[in-house]
């Protein structure tokens, strides 16, 4: 029996005996060109409540307050890109972080009064 095996992203043969992965029927990847990570994931009882990309972790008082003072001054950067692009996606991408920073707005002031 002859069978031939190449990988989807190298195009390399693998070898009978190779390490080799399978995403769908027929989608192999040889062990050079998958990497494996690992995701962490939060919870509460039983539910999930996000990954480590999602969740904020904070130690203090002051790391949560400087994270939304960050994300404040990162919606101002958008803002500032995009407030002369008079586009759909220009004047919606606009508004959205307009809408993002006075969230944040928000919360700061809720928070620390």
């Amino acid at each position: 029996m002859s069978i031939k095996i190449y990988c989807k992203r190298c195009d390399s043969e693998i070898k009978n005996g190779d390490k080799f992965y399978e995403n769908f029927p027929g989608e192999f990847y040889c062990k050079d060109c998958v990497e494996e990570k690992t995701i962490t994931y939060y919870s509460v009882g039983s539910e999930i409540i996000g990954t480590d990309e999602e969740i904020g972790v904070y130690y203090n008082y002051n790391q949560l307050k400087e994270e939304i003072e960050h994300k404040i001054k990162w919606c101002d950067e958008w803002i500032e890109a995009y407030q002369n692009d008079d586009t759909k996606v220009g004047k919606f991408t606009l508004e959205f972080y307009k809408e993002k920073k006075r969230l944040f707005q928000e919360s700061l002031k809720e928070y620390f009064r």
